[in-house]
C-alpha cells in the first residue's frame, strides 16, 4: 500500500496546508533517520503527526497566531482516536501503532527523549522553517509573529545533531525571506 495515497485523503482534512507539511516533514525524517530499521513507521507517524487538527478549521481559511494556540489543545485531544482509525486498515502489531502514538505525542509535548522521537520532533520543527509551511496555513499579516513563535519555542525543541546545525540557519533564512516577501 501506498503511505502517501492512504494518509492523503485523512490529512486534507485538516488545516490548510498541514498535507504539504506532513511531506516536507517525511522528507526531512528521512534525511535525518537514514536506514533506520524503524524507518517506515517513522514515516507514518510523520504523514498523520497533525491529524488531530481534523475538521477543527473550514478548509481553506488560514490561521491567525491566537488561533493556533487557541485551537491547539483540542487537536492534541482527538489525536489518538483519529491515529487510531486511519491505521486499522493496516498490518501493523498493537506495538507498532503504539509506537507510531508515541511519537506523536511527542510532536505534541515536545519532550523527545528517545532518538525515534528526536527524528520526528525535529523533522516536523525543520518543516516548519520552510517558507511555504508559513504561507500556506497563516494569515499574511501574522507571519512575524509567526516567526517570533518559532525563535522563541522552537530552538531548545531540537535534538538531533544534524538537526541543530540546520536549524538556526533555517529559521533565520525564514525570516528573512518572509520580511523581504512582505516589503514588496
Amino acid at each position: 500500500m501506498n503511505l502517501q495515497s492512504h494518509f492523503e485523503p485523512h490529512i486534507l482534512k485538516c488545516r490548510t496546508g498541514d498535507w504539504e507539511h506532513a511531506k516536507r516533514v517525511v522528507s526531512w525524517i528521512k534525511e535525518l533517520a537514514g536506514n533506520r530499521e524503524d524507518l517506515n513507521l517513522l514515516v507514518i507517524a510523520g504523514y498523520i503527526h497533525d491529524i488531530g487538527w481534523s475538521g477543527l478549521v473550514p478548509q481553506g481559511r488560514k490561521l491567525s497566531r491566537d488561533e493556533l494556540l487557541k485551537f491547539q489543545p483540542r487537536a492534541d485531544k482527538q489525536t489518538n482516536t483519529l491515529v487510531k482509525s486511519v491505521l486499522s486498515g493496516f498490518s501493523l502489531t498493537q506495538s507498532e501503532i503504539n509506537k507510531i502514538l508515541r511519537l506523536i505525542k511527542a510532536t505534541e509535548t515536545y519532550e523527545a527523549t528517545q532518538e525515534d522521537e528526536m527524528i520526528l520532533v525535529d523533522a516536523d520543527n525543520l518543516s516548519k522553517t520552510s517558507p511555504e509551511h508559513v504561507k500556506e496555513k497563516y494569515v499574511k499579516s501574522d507571519w512575524l509573529s509567526i516567526c517570533d513563535l518559532y525563535e522563541e519555542k522552537l530552538p531548545q525543541r531540537i535534538k538531533t545533531e544534524k538537526g541543530k546545525k540546520l536549524f538556526l540557519v533555517k529559521l533565520a533564512e525564514l525570516r528573512k525571506k518572509l520580511e523581504k516577501e512582505l516589503e514588496l
